[in-house]
């Protein structure tokens, strides 16, 4: 079972939305702009910023790993003071720049 908020809000299954393991449907679009967050039992998170006409979402296995990676540059910022962890989140932000660029 996932939980759905919408701008911090938690939304009632069943009356708010409806959902299963790819979608989530809402009864009334969220309005635009709106940050939708989708939690699933295993502690995944899903982040969606609310267009104002979709209804029905895809939740794909892109946002899955999103999240992961998502996740694991939040853990390490916690560490960035570490000069391990700094520069490898350099290296990470010059590698970006560079398929960018590309």
């Amino acid at each position: 079972m996932i939980s759905v908020y919408i701008n911090g809000v938690v939304q009632l299954p069943g009356f708010d939305y409806a959902a299963s393991k790819n979608t989530v449907s809402f009864t009334v679009p969220p309005a635009a702009g709106s940050d939708i967050v989708l939690k699933g039992p295993r502690g995944d998170v899903t982040q969606i910023t609310a267009d104002g006409t979709t209804y029905l979402y895809q939740i794909s296995a892109y946002s899955e790993n999103q999240n992961i990676v998502i996740n694991l540059l939040n853990d390490a910022l916690k560490y960035y003071d570490n000069p391990a962890v700094a520069d490898v989140l350099e290296r990470l932000r010059i590698v970006v720049e560079l398929v960018k660029q590309e």
